[in-house]
């Protein structure tokens, strides 16, 4: 693994407990980051030092790879728990929008809830209707 792919540098950041991924139940192992075939999917604790930490990341990948984000499709989603005075220092860090928990991606809910029966019914029916 390079140290200067997206995935070598965001990895060599949650082994180093520079980042902090999210966790599914408390055995499961931290998910810093989903990588799809040209998007990405950051997961970082809502701190100064962390978000700082994920934008020293992406700028060292952008200088390593020559790529840039494309700032105008990249967006930020907070947990309710982030009061909004942080949300905003947070976003002048990040410098993306905010946008809220009913946003979709690929279709989906960006922020599931505890009821996923509710949020996979449709595609659930999708498929029954092709089938």
């Amino acid at each position: 693994m390079c140290a200067d792919t997206f995935f070598g540098l965001l990895s060599k950041a949650l082994m180093g407990r520079l980042i902090h991924g999210v966790k599914i139940c408390k055995k499961a192992p931290q998910v810093s980051h989903l990588l799809f075939i040209d998007d990405s999917v950051l997961f970082v604790r809502a701190t100064t030092h962390e978000c700082k930490r994920a934008m020293d990341i992406i700028k060292r990948y952008e200088e390593a790879s020559g790529q840039r984000i494309n700032k105008e499709k990249s967006e930020v989603v907070f947990n309710r728990n982030v009061g909004v005075d942080l949300q905003k220092d947070l976003l002048s860090i990040l410098q993306k929008k905010e946008v809220d928990y009913h946003a979709k991606y690929l279709g989906l809910p960006a922020i599931l809830g505890r009821s996923k029966k509710v949020v996979f019914a449709g595609i659930k029916e999708r498929v029954w209707k092709k089938l």
